[in-house]
């Protein structure tokens, strides 16, 4: 997302499911239903991010275990002006698109 003031925000999600209530290894999601997010690393609506490999397969992107083994690192490539800031990492036990989910409602 760009800014008014050129400020550039990059937002990647990474998803990751426990494989039973009874082990405590995550990874990439891998039910049937979970379809996009399947990719692991997604952007805000919950689809492959763009900055992934188009070349790679989605089993390559499931394995990568930071955004710079998925890579993504190509975006760093850029040549920034200014300084960075590297937010950190929020995490959640669930994410949904909407925010009527998180109970915010627009006045």
């Amino acid at each position: 997302t760009v800014q008014r003031d050129g400020t550039v925000t990059l937002e990647l999600f990474e998803v990751q499911r426990r494989t039973t209530v009874f082990h405590s290894d995550w990874r990439a999601p891998f039910l049937p239903h979970d379809r996009q997010k399947k990719w692991r690393w997604l952007d805000t609506q919950h689809n492959r991010h763009v900055l992934l490999p188009a070349h790679w397969s989605q089993q390559a992107v499931q394995r990568a275990e930071t955004p710079e083994q998925a890579g993504i690192d190509r975006f760093m490539a850029m040549d920034p002006q200014g300084d960075w800031v590297v937010s950190p990492w929020l995490y959640a036990f669930d994410l949904y698109v909407d925010d009527s989910y998180y109970g915010l409602h627009g006045t």
